[in-house]
């Protein structure tokens, strides 16, 4: 009669020792799964740093060419002013220098640069007394 006994307990020891197993594959399984989600999300995250670094960087850059244009347009309009007040006429004539610095302040307000100091005939003629 003692041999089903030793059966039953071998076979419970069996089923306890997978049962076992089982636990601990699955416990290290999960801790493999973890680590590999940790090690994606820490790329992820290196990488929106990496991005977030250009595009700062970027719109850093882009602010300070605003600026800069800012600067020199408003420099640009502040001599065509002092110009106008001391050539103030009454007939509005605007001569070579004058007539400069209007086309460097249109063309500092587009964002280019002077292509010329010429003045066109149309525009440098004086007007005709009335």
């Amino acid at each position: 009669m003692a041999y089903p006994i030793i059966l039953l307990v071998a076979l419970l020891a069996f089923l306890a020792a997978s049962f076992g197993s089982y636990r601990y594959g699955k416990h290290v399984c999960q801790g493999e799964q973890a680590t590999v989600v940790a090690d994606a999300q820490k790329q992820a995250i290196d990488s929106a740093n990496i991005e977030s670094k250009a595009a700062t960087k970027l719109a850093v850059g882009q602010i300070a060419r605003e600026a800069d244009a800012r600067v020199r347009a408003a420099g640009i309009r502040r001599k065509g002013e002092i110009d106008a007040i001391a050539k103030a006429r009454p007939e509005c004539v605007r001569d070579a220098d004058s007539m400069g610095l209007l086309l460097e302040s249109i063309a500092a307000a587009n964002g280019q640069t002077p292509t010329s100091n010429s003045v066109s005939d149309a525009l440098s003629s004086a007007p005709t007394p009335r």
